[in-house]
């Protein structure tokens, strides 16, 4: 096996690792913050106190979270191990981001065990989807998917560009809203308590959360703002996503194109689910997944053309 055939195949590990880490870590915080049927006991928002945290998610789905979070650990190092044996320092961009932000998640995990710090869990699940959307970009110009797409255009990066940094904000703003739950703070479409206190909202949500004698998140129902801001930025996303979808069909990229339009609407779709079933588990976490899977897609558009031996032309 050559060393480039060695190092794709690790980027396609890290790649497999770290959406199967994100979709188990993403399924324990979910149900650890009370959805679900997993334990009939659970409730939105009852997260038990910092030193006694409620802890619903059941055991092969923490033990998967380790066995994984191990996993991806080992990898990366073995991928920067190999990067710096063949010296190439085209590599270094990407595979010393991965190493950096893996390194910072398992800084992250020690703290992540309770839900209690929004600011830490929203670090966390950032990080994750960073992992995921940076494995993707090394590993796309390595397949004959990739290679295969047609010349650069600037107006798809630029497109580009603008769509990752509004789905950027929408996922923050999602993370950060779920992290003070306030998922239940608009139950019906339109129904949100002072939606415009978005600012004051934001400053308070980074901090501590409050839970009251039995171990309930007392801010939830205060994130109108909020809740408003994640859903404009979810249809402006959605809008932008679309698009550019049609601009990469009409340059080309019809396959690509189709599904991020596809996608887009599969997203709104979801977190309207989400709204009308105040919350089902599958809703929520099927509108994470496609979230991610946009991220994921974004990739050709925003460098559609690779030099031949694998990086970014």
């Amino acid at each position: 096996m050559s060393g480039r055939t060695a190092q794709t195949a690790l980027i396609a590990t890290v790649f497999a690792l770290a959406v199967a880490l994100v979709f188990v870590s993403a399924f324990v915080r979910h149900v650890n913050a009370g959805l679900g049927d997993i334990d009939t006991t659970a409730q939105y928002g009852a997260i038990g106190g910092v030193d006694t945290p409620a802890d619903h998610a059941p055991q092969w789905a923490v033990g998967a979270h380790r066995v994984l979070a191990s996993s991806l650990g080992l990898a990366v190092i073995a991928l920067v191990a190999t990067a710096a044996w063949r010296r190439r320092p085209q590599d270094w961009w990407g595979i010393g981001a991965l190493g950096a932000i893996t390194l910072g998640l398992a800084v992250l995990g020690l703290r992540s065990a309770t839900l209690h710090e929004p600011s830490v869990v929203v670090a966390n699940a950032a990080g994750g989807v960073a992992l995921v959307a940076l494995s993707a970009r090394l590993l796309c110009p390595r397949v004959n998917l990739c290679r295969a797409l047609p010349g650069p255009r600037s107006g798809l990066r630029l497109g580009a560009a603008v769509l990752v940094g509004l789905l950027s904000l929408q996922l923050v703003a999602g993370f950060l809203l779920s992290a003070n739950f306030g998922g239940l703070a608009c139950p019906v479409w339109g129904g949100c308590d002072r939606p415009w206190a978005l600012w004051e909202e934001l400053l308070a949500a980074w901090g501590t959360l409050e839970i009251d004698a039995a171990g309930m998140v007392l801010r939830g129902d205060n994130m109108g703002g909020l809740h408003t801001a994640h859903r404009a930025l979810g249809f402006a996303t959605a809008a932008g996503a679309m698009i550019l979808g049609a601009a990469g069909w009409r340059s080309g990229l019809k396959f690509w194109g189709s599904v991020l339009i596809g996608l887009a609407a599969a997203t709104v779709a979801s977190g309207l689910l989400s709204v009308v079933t105040a919350l089902d588990l599958r809703a929520v976490f099927g509108h994470y997944v496609l979230a991610l899977a946009m991220a994921v897609w974004i990739i050709p558009f925003w460098r559609p053309v690779f030099a031949e031996d694998g990086h970014g032309g």
